[in-house]
């Protein structure tokens, strides 16, 4: 598990690849394949190269490994779109968007979009894309009923 986290975080496709198609990594107590494996805090490979930036990597994960684009199964229900916007990883919004099917409205446990993530980061740049190019709700409300503009 340790060894796909660490690809994924650093986009070392090659390795996932290699671990993927041996089908070589399990999580031993469940015995559950590969594309399962998720950390302590629920987070999956998809999250984790999100949050780096990892386009290729991201790409990979979904389009040829079959992993979710909008996993929630984690302690936020945060999905990686709302990583990559809060970082700024603009190539890898786009990417999670057009080319894997994320959803740009899809809200976290405390009802934020990636719009609120961006807005969070300070990241104007992707702010402007996920409203411009992707549609994402201007006024959207978090479960506390603050917009994305506070």
């Amino acid at each position: 598990m340790v060894m796909l986290q660490w690809a994924s975080s650093i986009g070392d496709v090659r390795s996932l690849r290699t671990l993927t198609e041996h089908n070589s990594v399990r999580l031993s107590l469940l015995a559950q394949p590969v594309n399962t494996v998720r950390n302590v805090y629920g987070l999956s490979r998809v999250h984790w190269a999100a949050l780096y930036g990892h386009t290729g990597t991201v790409k990979y994960l979904v389009n040829e490994c079959g992993l979710a684009a909008n996993p929630r199964e984690n302690n936020m229900g945060l999905a990686p779109l709302h990583f990559a916007a809060n970082n700024g990883h603009i190539g890898t919004v786009d990417a999670l968007v057009r080319e894997c099917g994320a959803l740009v409205n899809l809200k976290d446990r405390q009802g934020t979009t990636a719009l609120h993530w961006a807005s969070g980061g300070g990241r104007l740049i992707t702010m402007a894309k996920l409203v411009t190019e992707y549609g994402a709700d201007v006024d959207a409300r978090d479960t506390a009923g603050m917009p994305v503009y506070s």
